[in-house]
């Protein structure tokens, strides 16, 4: 039910904090890139008429995996979900450290858990709009600290999951 829920990702909250974003930042015309993929592509699409702000918005064709790898290296920030009670995982997590760039997401239990394998990786922790729009905020304040994310990203995925995870399989 996307009307009491708001959505299966929670994209509402991306959005709302988005819209946020845009009345506060000194940022000219910010831009939040969504794809046409998934089942809150409807919702989120009324979402944004509603709330004015079609003209900060690109949406993208769903497309293959390597095209979204290439659109997120140059992005400055990734989501994937904001579901309460659960931590949500998913291949753009993956992606989007792979290739360095800041993911923010729900993901408290996973950077925590010594036993998860995103265990202390370096995706950023949000759940609520305002939790997001502080990221958000926190970057046009303090960008270097979000490069430095960058390099942190990659690194980590290099060594838990890219190259590194493959010479450990290699040595078995």
């Amino acid at each position: 039910n996307f009307d009491e829920f708001g959505g299966l990702k929670r994209n509402d909250k991306l959005i709302n904090a988005f819209k946020n974003f845009i009345k506060e930042t000194k940022f000219y015309k910010p831009l939040l890139v969504l794809f046409e993929y998934g089942e809150d592509v409807e919702y989120s699409k009324q979402l944004i008429k509603k709330l004015q702000i079609e003209d900060y918005v690109k949406w993208m064709p769903t497309m293959n995996r390597k095209n979204i790898m290439y659109g997120l290296s140059k992005a400055t920030f990734s989501t994937n979900a904001f579901r309460e009670n659960t931590t949500d995982i998913g291949g753009v997590c993956y992606e989007t450290l792979a290739v360095g760039t800041p993911h923010i997401n729900n993901c408290i239990e996973a950077i925590e858990n010594p036993n998860h394998k995103f265990y202390q990786s370096p995706m950023l922790h949000a759940l609520t709009e305002e939790e997001i729009l502080d990221i958000f905020l926190d970057y046009e304040k303090n960008p270097q600290k979000y490069k430095e994310i960058n390099k942190k990203s990659k690194d980590w995925f290099d060594e838990n999951l890219g190259l590194g995870l493959a010479k450990k399989y290699a040595k078995l």
